[in-house]
C-alpha cells in the first residue's frame, strides 16, 4: 500500500514536471512570434526557465547546460540596451562632431 501511494505521488510529480516543460515550449513559441523585443526577451527567459526545470527534473545533463546558456543569451540580450546606452553623437545628421570629422568632411568636399 505505502509502495503504491509513493508510485502514484511520483507520477503526480512527473505530471507536473511534464507540464511545466510543456509550458516553457510553449512560451519561447510566443517569444519567437513576438515581434517586440523585450518582450521576446521576458518570454525565452520565463520559457528557458520552466524548460530548465523540467531538464534539472529529468536529469539530462546536456539539456541542462544547453538551457542554462539559453537562458543567460536571452538575458544578455534583454539588459545589453541598458548596460549601453547607445551614443546620441553616432546618429546625429546634422553635422559632423569632432574636429577630425569635420577636417574629413571639408576636405571631401
Amino acid at each position: 500500500s505505502n509502495f503504491i501511494n509513493k508510485k502514484k505521488s511520483k507520477g503526480k510529480v512527473s505530471e507536473i514536471f511534464k507540464i511545466i516543460g510543456a509550458l516553457g515550449i510553449i512560451l519561447i513559441s510566443i517569444g519567437i512570434i513576438t515581434k517586440k523585443r523585450k518582450i521576446q526577451d521576458l518570454l525565452y527567459i520565463l520559457g528557458g526557465a520552466c524548460l530548465e526545470m523540467y531538464s534539472i527534473f529529468i536529469g539530462d545533463i546536456i539539456f541542462i547546460i544547453l538551457q542554462i546558456i539559453f537562458i543567460s543569451a536571452a538575458m544578455y540580450d534583454f539588459i545589453k540596451p541598458y548596460a549601453h546606452p547607445p551614443n546620441p553623437a553616432c546618429f546625429s545628421l546634422s553635422r559632423p562632431n569632432t574636429p577630425s570629422m569635420r577636417l574629413r568632411v571639408i576636405s571631401s568636399v
